[in-house]
């Protein structure tokens, strides 16, 4: 939340020395959005994230020592108290008073019977009709409010209406310009109904006005306003593994050792050839010699065998457990008081 002081008026004495926070809370979020200065330094403005389809609420806190009119949130008439005059996108959107001390919030834009919250949305470009001129399209994006001191009068009905729907963005216009982000409304909350109050303003002029700046995360990155988000560090063996992976365990198995049993042959036998001895020849018969030859081998053939391996290893399952888990935050009915000049 970014706190201003509130500067003294005579018409307001309940207030000197004040001071005023404003941020920009996320619905489902306990913290308010974090706020980036510019670069020139200004302290009226400031940058901060949206976060497209979420609904963001605006959050106010008054410290205030002085003695106070009505401490008990009354809304007394002829009582001074300050009024928050919201405008978002170039529109008037809501019209708070606030406490005279502690916290305010404004969930949304009121009607007769509900209110419909605000949500980030990304812009809409058309090629005929939509926002055209500069000054239009320049308050895309923006959240400005005004904080004024005022005399609140009697009780009121509202008359108006809570219609409103984001205005479409002609293509030209957006040449040179950057929108990342602009506002729509939600559903009706029929739960929560305001109360409404006349009021007199005490000043010519806001006491204050402060302007949110929104955009994506992406803009903010690319225009060096916040830093990049820093990249995942590669993790060795994983390819695409999503962020929840749990890498297998592989028990430590030695593999067995591998017994090989190598069979020599044994040498041939070297042919034996006998002694030929001259036989007396028969007398019808040819001499003819008589070779006798006996090879004996005992080789046999050698076998070896197969090398053994260890057992393959099956790849364990991995599972993926991921537990989300949103508390549902019951909205709190409080008093809203939206005044009308």
């Amino acid at each position: 939340m970014v706190r201003l002081v509130l500067p003294f008026h005579s018409s307001c004495p309940e207030f000197r020395g004040a001071t005023i926070d404003i941020g920009i809370r996320i619905n489902e979020s306990t913290v308010n959005t974090p706020e980036y200065p510019f670069d020139d330094g200004s302290t009226d403005k400031c940058y901060i994230e949206s976060q497209l389809d979420k609904q963001y609420i605006i959050d106010f806190y008054i410290t205030n020592n002085n003695r106070l009119s009505d401490p008990e949130y009354r809304l007394l008439p002829g009582c001074i108290y300050l009024k928050a005059e919201v405008h978002i996108d170039g529109k008037c959107m809501s019209c708070l008073i606030l406490t005279q001390k502690g916290r305010s919030r404004i969930l949304g834009k009121t009607d007769a019977s509900c209110t419909r919250p605000f949500v980030f949305s990304a812009p809409t470009l058309v090629r005929d009709g939509g926002l055209l001129e500069k000054k239009d399209v320049d308050q895309l994006g923006t959240i400005q409010v005004k904080v004024w001191p005022i005399k609140l009068g009697n009780q009121t009905t509202f008359m108006g209406e809570a219609s409103h729907t984001a205005s479409p963005i002609n293509e030209k216009a957006k040449k040179g310009v950057f929108i990342s982000a602009t506002t729509k409304l939600g559903a009706p909350d029929p739960t929560f109904v305001p109360k409404y109050c006349n009021s007199i303003k005490q000043t010519n002029e806001p006491l204050l006005i402060h302007i949110f700046h929104y955009k994506t995360r992406e803009f903010l990155e690319v225009e060096g306003i916040i830093p990049e988000a820093p990249s995942a560090p590669l993790t060795r063996n994983i390819v695409n593994a999503p962020s929840s992976y749990v890498a297998p365990i592989i028990p430590n198995i030695q593999p067995e050792p591998v017994k090989v049993r190598s069979i020599i042959p044994e040498p041939p036998s070297v042919p034996v050839i006998p002694n030929i001895l001259p036989v007396k020849p028969e007398p019808t018969s040819s001499t003819q010699p008589l070779v006798k030859s006996e090879i004996k081998s005992n080789a046999t053939v050698p076998t070896i065998r197969e090398k053994r391996t260890a057992p393959e290893l099956e790849s364990e399952e991995v599972e993926f457990v991921r537990q989300v888990v949103v508390p549902k935050k019951k909205k709190t009915v409080e008093v809203i008081d939206l005044t009308l000049d």
